[in-house]
């Protein structure tokens, strides 16, 4: 198991979760200017970076393993880990998931193999960990995929995202346990809401899940009837939430960095 220090909450903010900003480049030209977004990102509170690699599959063939496109996205990963502001999170959302890439199990087993694998071209910077890698619990190969990255001390957030439903309690609980079976070294669920009482069954969830679990739990209820969660999901335990710079949100019902830390502010 693996230290986030850069997910995992401190003692002296014990309430207030940290802050992953999505960075999601639809070019490669984007991608250049990471240096300069991240400045940004830093200034305005982010305690990390999330790269979605999918923004790119309308521009960049993720699957092309030898050709200009498997360069193009070498060469995007290794600006993006180099940039050295801000750790990295590298997530790949898939379409099943919300995302913009539509790939099978297998496509996605070989995605974020590679992108594993090409987190080891950028040296370290300290002791702890500044790159990890997201994968999707729910793809056949996710157990696979956990090994891999145990195997090349890739730290990996395990995820679930739902948009049709909030199940019950139990099975929120099942789905973080076998989250945790996998060695994950940080685990998340996302689930869109239909009423209230789907808000407060998702934090009943993570209140007790971080009475067990051992490596930080992020629990985040989608859309305008979920926004309590990004506010004040830390004092439930959940260790993370994301929010994007100005308004480039990556999923419904995200919060600006910027109105994040003035509330924050004045509450904790």
């Amino acid at each position: 198991m693996l230290s986030l220090p850069f997910i995992a909450r401190t003692p002296q903010n014990i309430k207030r979760p940290k802050i992953i900003v999505p960075f999601a480049p639809r070019t490669l030209e984007e991608i250049r200017s990471v240096g300069d977004w991240a400045a940004r990102a830093r200034k305005a509170g982010a305690d990390a970076m999330e790269w979605r690699v999918d923004a790119l599959a309308d521009s960049v063939d993720l699957l092309d393993a030898d050709g200009s496109a498997a360069q193009a996205l070498e060469e995007a990963q290794l600006a993006i880990q180099d940039h050295r502001l801000l750790p990295v999170l590298i997530t790949v959302r898939t379409a099943a998931e919300g995302g913009q890439a539509d790939l099978d199990d297998a496509a996605y087993a070989k995605v974020i193999s590679g992108l594993m694998r090409r987190t080891q071209l950028t040296p370290p910077l300290g002791t702890q960990p500044r790159i990890a890698v997201d994968v999707e619990v729910d793809r056949e190969p996710a157990a696979q995929l956990c090994k891999q990255a145990g195997e090349l001390d890739v730290p990996v957030v395990a995820s679930h995202h739902d948009f049709d439903r909030t199940p019950d309690t139990r099975i929120l609980l099942a789905k973080i346990r076998d989250m945790l079976l996998m060695g994950a070294d940080a685990a998340k669920i996302a689930i869109m809401p239909k009423e209230p009482s789907d808000v407060s069954r998702l934090l009943e969830a993570c209140a007790s899940a971080v009475e067990v679990a051992e490596v930080p739990v992020i629990a985040i209820s989608m859309g305008p009837l979920g926004r309590s969660t990004r506010v004040f999901g830390g004092d439930f335990g959940s260790a993370a939430t994301f929010a994007p710079l100005g308004e480039e949100s990556t999923a419904p019902g995200q919060i600006s960095v910027e109105k994040l830390r003035s509330v924050w502010t004045e509450l904790y």
